[in-house]
């Protein structure tokens, strides 16, 4: 049984598609001086951002980046939690489930969602971007989480939306569900666990109706 829930933040609790893509498409605009490649970005999402401007191959990263999270917080307004996210956290902090994040967000990045949003407060355990030196799809952040709470890789569950958090999950062992609810495909992706929208990780997490 699983003892710990895990999640990513883009596309798994928050619904932030939208605003990130547009505001970085913007930003390179403007920087760079060209229309960006759209599919590279959607590719780029669940990644550091330092790195989504390495693969673009944006020339001026800092200033991209300085107007990409500019903008994005201008409408910030405009990203909520996915129907049924809150209900969920809720269930599964009462029912005495840990919850936890792993997002290659930085911890300032964190910071600006999960407090406008009012779920700062219901994790246990929060896995950043900055506080390992490897980024999803490589398994450090989660064996930190690992380290950091004592959970065994069994008790674990990582629910994510992209190939970069099956394989973190599955680099250290974990066991993976996509949330069909935020990803844009799950072509390619082996996770253990499809779930059409939050409340099917009831089940999954052993929780009873």
């Amino acid at each position: 049984m699983y003892t710990h829930i895990v999640f990513d933040v883009d596309g798994t609790l928050v619904d932030t598609a939208r605003v990130l893509g547009e505001s970085l498409s913007r930003a390179i605009r403007e920087v760079e001086g060209h229309e960006p490649d759209e599919r590279l970005i959607r590719e780029a999402f669940g990644i550091p951002s330092a790195e989504t401007l390495e693969r673009l191959q944006a020339k001026n990263k800092e200033e991209v980046a300085r107007l990409w999270w500019k903008y994005y917080a201008e409408r910030l307004d405009e990203t909520t939690l996915f129907p049924g996210i809150y209900e969920l956290l809720c269930t599964l902090r009462g029912a005495g489930k840990k919850t936890g994040i792993i997002t290659s967000k930085t911890e300032e990045e964190l910071a600006l969602d999960l407090a406008r949003l009012g779920i700062d407060r219901m994790f246990d355990c929060r896995i950043t971007a900055s506080d390992t030196e490897r980024h999803k799809p490589d398994p450090a952040p989660m064996r930190a989480y690992l380290a950091r709470t004592g959970a065994a890789a069994e008790q674990v569950l990582y629910v994510g939306d992209t190939i970069y958090d099956c394989a973190c999950a599955a680099g250290a062992g974990v066991d993976f569900a996509l949330a069909l609810w935020g990803a844009s495909t799950r072509e390619g992706i082996a996770a253990r666990y499809f779930a059409a929208a939050p409340e099917e990780l009831r089940k999954i997490a052993g929780l009873p109706g």
